[in-house]
């Protein structure tokens, strides 16, 4: 066993004396026991947080097979979609353009 000091506020003292008179415990064991409690609590959360992560994996599926090979591919390919959208938006934006100033010449 390892002996530490720590500094509590008065009520935080307080506090863990009542609880561990309360438990029947000694202060030192009632610390150990919430410690424990706290550590299974992290564990259960980070537990629960990897099965809420397993279960969204595969969810977003994009049906192809191959995107951990040719994800460089892909990604120039979303580019240029992209890219060709902009143009043809851009182009019926000019294309609008030039009728509305013919209608009004």
């Amino acid at each position: 066993m390892v002996t530490i000091e720590i500094r509590l506020t008065e009520e935080q003292a307080w506090k863990l004396l009542d609880h561990a008179r309360r438990s029947q415990k000694t202060v030192s064991a009632h610390v150990a026991e919430v410690d424990q409690k706290v550590a299974e609590w992290e564990w259960e959360r980070r537990r629960e947080a990897g099965k809420r992560f397993l279960e969204l994996s595969g969810t977003f599926s994009s049906g192809l097979s191959d995107v951990s090979e040719r994800h460089d591919d892909y990604y120039v390919e979303t580019i240029l979609e992209d890219v060709n959208q902009s143009r043809v938006a851009e182009e019926q934006r000019q294309n609008e353009t030039e009728k509305n100033e013919q209608e009004h010449d």
